[in-house]
């Protein structure tokens, strides 16, 4: 939860490709960058955005970039930084049952910061 609000991650192709469009990066290199912790707010913002928007939000309910980019402020990079993380390697862990126990794909951000 951000904000008070429940977000939706579903890492799809579609999403992943505007991901590395967005970011000028590929996959692997931004998971790179999450697990060197060199990853910012702005692809952090991204990997939640697009995989958000994949997750087909209810007309109207839909967050822009800057918003999302907005909510990080608030809840702190380091807080957010690692549930992008885990939609990303989830992906790679597919079809990976061991792995699939530890990482959830699709599972919402979730937050103690009010």
């Amino acid at each position: 939860m951000m904000g008070g609000r429940e977000y939706l991650l579903r890492p799809s192709f579609e999403a992943l490709a505007d991901i590395e469009s967005r970011t000028g990066r590929s996959l692997l290199e931004i998971l790179n960058d999450f697990a060197g912790g060199k990853a910012g707010f702005k692809t952090t913002a991204t990997v939640i955005w697009c995989c958000h928007l994949a997750s087909r939000p209810e007309p109207g309910r839909a967050p822009s970039l800057n918003d999302i980019g907005e909510l990080i402020v608030k809840e702190g990079l380091f807080k957010i930084a690692p549930e992008a993380l885990k939609v990303l390697v989830g992906v790679l862990n597919r079809g990976n049952d061991e792995a699939k126990k530890k990482v959830e794909p699709t599972a919402p951000i979730t937050s103690t910061a009010g």
